[in-house]
């Protein structure tokens, strides 16, 4: 494992997250070899194989990493487990030898030390049944389980979703939702409706806007709140009519009141928008990422140029915090440009079918996400029907649900009134 670090860090140059001095069970070669890096980096030479080598001959030491392949993941974790595997065995051998030397008397605290390490704590499996036993009397009982609902059981807090609700069935607590689509097919448009939904049924959002402004975001929720479109508002031959105005500012009032964060000037760093998750986490019930390729690095003023190396492993961390605060992330991402290559070369690829390997830098997304939701116009581009919708900005959206981890899948043909930002279920061909 110290060897495949290594590697990592000479194809990634991450060694600047790297802090060894509160490691203290490493490998003497590991430290050796890790100083050969830091010794490249602070004498300006570029890191990599070579000059790896290179270095190790000057300085007569030889740590061959040549046929090892990089750890797949966020070296800091893989180094701390080392550092947690090495300490656990140390302390093992310092209990045989307290017990060997007759000192029983000291070895309660070595294995006080040796619980504390312990990765995860060990259940009796009468407990999970009992837990799991409450999850299904609960279903049985017609309550919600815990998760976001578009309909629970009783009322409908919208008129938007309920088809889609039948086929989503509810998000988990614990859920990574991804939604993607081509640009002007209304991706956040939809998000910001599921929020809306949310809210209606008090559920309190994170939302970060990496590609709106707040003000856009705010501005889109309040033509959507007040039916004022962006036409009305900005008419330079007519002024804005009192009965308008009041609308609109009716709609902001609306939102005002809506339980929903809205982060100001979100960084584009993974660890720092993490950490603003972490410090409101007791204050939301879910978290929404606008969206994911704008995201540029994994860790402050980390200058890393690989955006699919970033992607992953962003996608696998927003995975992971999902799980360990028990709160489900809503994360927009984009699909590849290139998808169909020539063939499709002057087509309108709005209208094209999208499938969850045509995220983009789509590996760990395909993997980590527990919902896949696709977004593409439905329809011929050049039929009549279709073009006189387009001018009064109108379309009719496939919302597909290509992947739903223990659920099914399907889709369901919306129309999408651009000016206002609503959707309105229609029925299938």
């Amino acid at each position: 494992m110290e060897k495949r670090i290594i590697r990592s860090m000479l194809e990634i140059g991450e060694y600047v997250k790297l802090d060894t001095k509160d490691m203290n069970y490493l490998d003497l070669e590991f430290s050796r070899a890790y100083g050969t890096i830091k010794q490249l980096h602070d004498n300006g030479h570029p890191i990599n194989l070579n000059t790896f080598n290179v270095y190790n001959q000057v300085n007569g030491f030889k740590y061959s990493v040549d046929d090892i392949k990089p750890i797949d993941g966020d070296l800091v974790v893989a180094l701390q487990k080392i550092n947690k595997d090495k300490s656990v065995e140390l302390e093992k051998h310092r209990i045989k030898q307290l017990a060997d030397a007759g000192e029983f008397d000291k070895i309660t605290d070595s294995i006080n030390r040796l619980k504390k390490s312990s990765v995860g704590n060990v259940l009796d499996f009468s407990k999970l049944f009992d837990s799991q036993k409450a999850f299904v009397d609960r279903i049985k009982q017609g309550l919600p389980v815990d998760g976001l609902y578009l309909y629970n059981g009783k009322e409908y807090n919208n008129r938007q979703f309920i088809k889609f609700s039948y086929l989503i069935k509810y998000f988990g607590k614990s859920d990574y939702v991804v939604i993607s689509g081509r640009p002007s097919v209304g991706k956040s448009s939809f998000a910001l409706g599921l929020v809306n939904v949310f809210s209606k049924y008090g559920k309190r959002g994170l939302i970060f806007s990496l590609e709106m402004t707040n003000d856009q975001l705010i501005h889109r929720m309040a033509i959507a709140k007040s039916g004022i479109t962006n036409s009305k508002l900005f008419d330079t031959t007519s002024k804005l009519s009192e009965e308008d105005y009041n609308r609109y500012i009716s709609g902001l009032h609306e939102i005002s009141l809506l339980p929903i964060k809205v982060v100001d000037k979100p960084p584009r760093d993974w660890v720092s928008m993490k950490q603003i998750i972490m410090e409101h986490k007791d204050e939301i019930d879910y978290v929404v990422i606008d969206h994911l390729a704008l995201i540029g690095s994994f860790y402050p003023d980390e200058k890393e140029s690989n955006n699919t190396l970033i992607t992953n492993r962003v996608s696998r961390d927003i995975k992971s915090l999902a799980n360990q605060i028990e709160k489900p992330f809503f994360v927009i991402a984009q699909p590849n440009r290139g998808v169909g290559g020539d063939k499709n070369r002057g087509k309108d690829l709005r209208y094209q079918e999208l499938f969850m390997n045509d995220l983009r830098d789509s590996g760990a997304i395909e993997e980590d996400a527990d919902k896949v939701i696709l977004l593409y116009r439905h329809g011929d581009p050049n039929s009549d029907e279709v073009k006189a919708k387009e001018q009064i900005g109108r379309h009719d959206i496939v919302v597909k649900l290509d992947k739903h981890r223990a659920g099914s899948l399907g889709s369901v043909i919306y129309e999408f009134n651009a000016s206002l930002n609503r959707w309105k279920e229609i029925e299938k061909e």
